[in-house]
């Protein structure tokens, strides 16, 4: 009786003041994941420290290159290698190599970080996409109607939050680009989505998910003209960076270091390219033709699925995970708008077709603990499937708002 009533109280006191809360737990989790990020006890690796191991030193030798030597070398490798030694002081572990794989544009925006001494600036790195991670979530909550300081815990430990935010991956950007995508669609503001998803161009592998958004608005002409003009602005800063056409440098680049020694673990990829790792010693051309061809029948599926457009909409980021063939723990902090917005679905409805793929996008990320990452892209097809499937015609009908396509 007295638990019912303190729990009562406590809910009461949470939703009255649901704004607060939610900043006060992200200010003091961007300032403790701060601290594990600057540890020198911490570690991701036996050997070396967080800093060390992070995608973010690899970032910042893009910078690097580009203030200190040339735009034109950012795809070499020796270039690379020469610089990360100035990064990390020293960098003592010779058979791998954390390649840039970015486009010259992510290089220049990591510019301002090279004037601060490394660590520190891998600090002000940590503690800016915490806060992006946040503010992602909460503008996403608010718009689904969501107690967001109880979301705000669950992202607190969902894995890959943890991961991407220690390894300085720019999943944490990427994340509030993205639901500023889905926010923007959901107030039929097509033409900011369409810019806004030029954004996602950052992690070349993501630009799979635009055709699946612009298929899932019903084709909205302002989402593809301002797609186009941003995709088109995106190519200019580009080659205006890099001095040249890049692509041809640029696509040979990623194909060549999709090898450990150069920083791409196979077996701990989300996508196929570890499971056909399990039956083939080279599985990187059929992973990329098995790909293609999935691809262009999530494409078919999404033209021939006149209903569940909201259901699409949020479906498309677990499509491309199986498919991106580079996609680490880091990258499934992708998948907490699908999440949230599932549970905004059962919310409304009580309806299980929707908590039980909602339970499942955060459970996949931990199968790297049980080091059965090549389950993943079989997983993320089934949690596709169980999103898809018809919905319980017994449920209420749902209040969030929807787009008018």
């Amino acid at each position: 009786m007295y638990f019912n009533i303190l729990f009562s109280s406590l809910k009461e006191l949470i939703n009255k003041h649901d704004g607060k809360v939610f900043w006060c737990i992200a200010l003091v989790y961007s300032i403790t994941i701060v601290n594990l990020a600057g540890s020198s006890e911490h570690t991701t690796n036996k050997e070396y420290t967080t800093f060390y191991v992070s995608d973010f030193s690899a970032f910042l030798t893009g910078a690097y290159i580009i203030r200190y030597d040339s735009a034109k070398n950012l795809y070499n490798i020796n270039t690379q290698r020469i610089y990360l030694n100035e990064v990390i002081k020293p960098y003592i572990r010779d058979e791998v190599i954390l390649t840039f794989r970015n486009p010259p544009l992510l290089a220049v925006l990591f510019f301002p970080l090279t004037l601060f001494e490394p660590r520190t600036a891998f600090k002000i790195y940590v503690f800016v996409s915490s806060l992006a991670v946040f503010l992602g979530i909460f503008i996403l909550t608010r718009k689904l109607k969501l107690n967001s300081s109880i979301i705000a815990a669950a992202v607190s430990v969902f894995y890959s939050t943890i991961s991407t935010l220690l390894t300085g991956q720019i999943g944490s950007l990427l994340l509030l680009v993205l639901c500023l995508i889905y926010v923007s669609i959901m107030e039929n503001k097509f033409t900011a989505a369409g810019l806004l998803s030029t954004l996602l161009l950052l992690k070349p592998q993501y630009m799979l998910l635009i055709p699946l958004i612009f298929l899932a608005v019903n084709m909205n002409r302002n989402y593809l003209k301002a797609a186009l003009i941003g995709g088109l602005l995106f190519l200019i800063a580009n080659f205006l960076i890099f001095g040249s056409n890049p692509l041809t440098e640029y696509l040979s680049f990623l194909y060549n270091t999709e090898t450990y020694s150069m920083g791409t673990d196979i077996e701990k990829n989300y996508s196929l390219l570890s499971l056909f790792s399990v039956f083939l010693p080279n599985p990187l051309t059929i992973t990329f033709i098995t790909s293609f061809i999935l691809y262009g029948l999530a494409l078919s599926l999404y033209l021939l699925i006149k209903n569940n457009r909201d259901m699409l909409l949020f479906t498309g980021i677990l499509i491309v995970f199986p498919l991106a063939i580079h996609v680490i723990l880091a990258d499934l902090i992708m998948s907490l708008p699908p999440f949230i917005f599932l549970i905004s679905k059962y919310r409304i409805s009580k309806d299980r077709k929707y908590l039980l793929p909602a339970i499942l996008i955060y459970l996949i990320p931990f199968i790297y603990l049980a080091k059965l990452v090549w389950l993943s892209s079989i997983l993320y097809f089934f949690v596709v499937v169980l999103i898809l499937r018809p919905a319980n015609t017994t449920s209420r009908p749902s209040t969030i708002p929807r787009p008018n396509y």
